[in-house]
């Protein structure tokens, strides 16, 4: 069943946004979302290659009250993962500094 929206904290997002969000050149990019039971928007992992497939860059979204559970590494392991499949040889990503 799909919701017409998913809320990721307080904010509600249409179905033309998610799909904005979630449509991705399948050739070059990925993405993995996690959703908690109610619907809700928890998590988002992605991954772009570069034109070359020789590296990706990731980035990593969770909500703050789902911080420090493990779902970050779970999206990030499922993103190294897909890279690994993908034959890359480097994944590239900044971490704010205030990050654990």
């Amino acid at each position: 069943m799909i919701r017409d929206q998913i809320g990721f904290g307080q904010t509600r997002l249409s179905k033309a946004a998610i799909v904005r969000m979630t449509h991705i050149d399948y050739e070059r990019e990925m993405a993995f979302v996690a959703v908690n039971p109610a619907g809700l928007l928890v998590g988002v992992s992605r991954l772009v290659i570069d034109a070359g497939r020789e590296w990706g860059d990731y980035s990593l979204l969770i909500r703050s009250d789902q911080q420090r559970i493990g779902l970050g590494t779970a999206l990030l392991l499922q993103l190294l993962l897909f890279a690994r499949a993908e034959g890359l040889a480097e994944v590239r990503g900044s971490v704010l500094r205030g990050n654990a």
